[in-house]
């Protein structure tokens, strides 16, 4: 049974997102969270790149891109922990009276999830290479042209319309490419958010949630 049950939070499993300043005692969160069994994975101890992946999603979901492909990207969240229990087992209540900001939200995640997430995020970084490359281009191709043109090596006003005829067709293609990208992110992280468990049983007795629960669950 024990065995069982292990397999079953391995395969899926609630994960709390924290930004401490003071590391959390485990049996204070169990307390918190109201739950009988956790594990404390933290960034100083070797799990960098679980932190990692969590603020990369929060930096792809934040971020613009314009037209010109001027990319902005918030500061990274300092998520330095993450608190991982059984499966939609948790209140949240309980944890956000203890550890107020210090808790930056969290997702209920099955294994499919956890490589769903791991592959959006690879592929949402090759579109950010594209475009920071598309930027060394533009930035070293202005370059190039203005010294032809010094040396009247150029016709200018072919060469001016030349290349604005290359971004007029190549930059549209990187913008669709992010903002494709960025929809698929943020449409697994609706999915995942985590839910409370007061929500989970009154979606299972099939009871409406009312505004107050909806709070409590954001």
């Amino acid at each position: 049974m024990a065995k069982a049950r292990k397999k079953r939070i391995e395969k899926q499993l609630t994960a709390i997102l924290f930004s401490y300043e003071e590391r959390p005692s485990l049996i204070e969160a169990m307390t918190a969270f109201r739950v009988n069994a956790g594990r404390l994975v933290l960034e100083e101890r070797g799990f960098e790149k679980i932190c990692q992946d969590f603020k990369s999603l929060h930096i792809a979901l934040n971020s613009t891109l314009d037209s010109d492909l001027n990319l902005h990207e918030p500061e990274a969240p300092n998520i330095n922990a993450v608190f991982m229990i059984p499966y939609q087992t948790c209140s949240k209540a309980g944890g956000y009276l203890k550890y107020g900001t210090q808790i930056f939200g969290g997702y209920d995640l099955k294994f499919e999830d956890c490589k769903e997430l791991e592959k959006l995020l690879i592929n949402h970084q090759a579109i950010v290479t594209a475009i920071f490359d598309q930027q060394s281009l533009r930035d070293n191709s202005t370059c190039s042209i203005a010294f032809l043109k010094r040396k009247k090596l150029l016709d200018n006003s072919k060469a001016g319309q030349a290349w604005k005829d290359f971004e007029k067709a190549f930059n549209p293609l990187l913008v669709d490419a992010f903002r494709n990208s960025q929809r698929k992110l943020r449409d697994w992280h609706t999915r995942c958010r985590w839910i409370d468990v007061s929500d989970v049983m009154l979606h299972a007795i099939d009871i409406p949630v009312n505004d107050q629960t909806q709070k409590l669950a954001a």
